[in-house]
């Protein structure tokens, strides 16, 4: 019995050596959850996250199910943390998403320093490749630019709003200097920014997701186009209006929010709280 423990536990304290993560697959339990994996969820009736058997390879896939939206987002998630020497490195984060009546659902990549403790950068699939509606296990990935003082990153599976998703077959792999160096503008990280804050002005065109230059493209009049590539370009218009609508969103309840607050708390700068690493949110832009 202990012999068979021990080779469990060193499977889960190695893994492959091209990821990073631990049980990626989430094929090792421990009372019934998945091993090297932490879960947040906000309470609800009807809500829970479990291992489930609806996997993409293996026996088992993490699921996270809630069944009603909440008054305030809280990004629900299982997430696990990375430790090591990641500062001013990249990585290709990428993994397996199943999705059932989901508003987003996506991978994410956070970038922590340890003291005093910051969230430095996220980078999330949700920009690359969205995750909603209902979609059968569809890959995802995002590029990983980690800045420099990061000590460790949190890898997330995260589900926003109401709906069922299924993760699997997760991967944490270090980018090569020269393969990062030819990495297509679509994976450039994508600066977080705070819930409900508008884009910037300001932003740099590399920084755009990949539906932008897609968008911004003239089809050829001369030839008739593949039906492929119009396809494909009709997904990333789609893309494209699913993130602005998002974002709509986001400033109306930002406006909402600022015309309730009194006025004696808005000439008061907030104090800067601790963050726990196990919520998932983005950083506050500089002034």
């Amino acid at each position: 019995m202990y012999g068979l423990l021990g080779l469990v536990l060193l499977a889960i304290e190695l893994p492959d050596a091209e990821n990073l993560l631990s049980n990626p697959g989430f094929e090792v339990a421990v009372a019934d959850r998945p091993a090297r994996w932490d879960l947040f969820l906000m309470p609800q009736d009807g809500a829970f996250a479990r291992l489930d058997g609806t996997a993409r390879s293996g026996a088992y896939a993490a699921m996270i199910h809630v069944p009603l939206p909440y008054p305030k987002d809280p990004f629900n998630n299982w997430s696990q943390n990375v430790l090591g020497d990641v500062a001013g490195k990249s990585f290709r984060l990428s993994g397996y998403i199943k999705a059932q009546d989901v508003q987003d659902a996506a991978l994410w990549a956070q970038c922590w320093r340890r003291r005093p403790l910051a969230l430095l950068h996220t980078a999330s699939t949700s920009e690359t490749a969205p995750i909603y509606g209902v979609m059968d296990w569809r890959e995802v990935e995002t590029i990983v630019h980690v800045p420099a003082g990061t000590d460790f990153l949190t890898i997330r599976c995260v589900l926003k709003g109401a709906g069922t998703a299924w993760f699997d077959d997760l991967s944490l792999s270090p980018l090569g200097a020269a393969e990062t160096e030819t990495q297509p503008t679509r994976n450039a990280p994508v600066t977080a920014r705070p819930a409900g804050a508008a884009p910037s002005q300001s932003t740099p065109a590399e920084a755009l997701p990949a539906a932008a230059p897609v968008a911004a493209s003239k089809p050829d009049k001369s030839s008739h186009r593949p039906r492929a590539e119009t396809r494909q370009q009709d997904d990333a218009l789609l893309r494209e209006v699913v993130r602005l609508r998002a974002e709509l969103e986001d400033v109306r309840a930002q406006l909402e929010a600022a015309t309730a607050r009194p006025d004696a708390a808005a000439s008061q700068p907030a104090p800067d709280p601790f963050v726990s690493p196990i919520v998932p949110h983005y950083p506050r832009q500089e002034e």
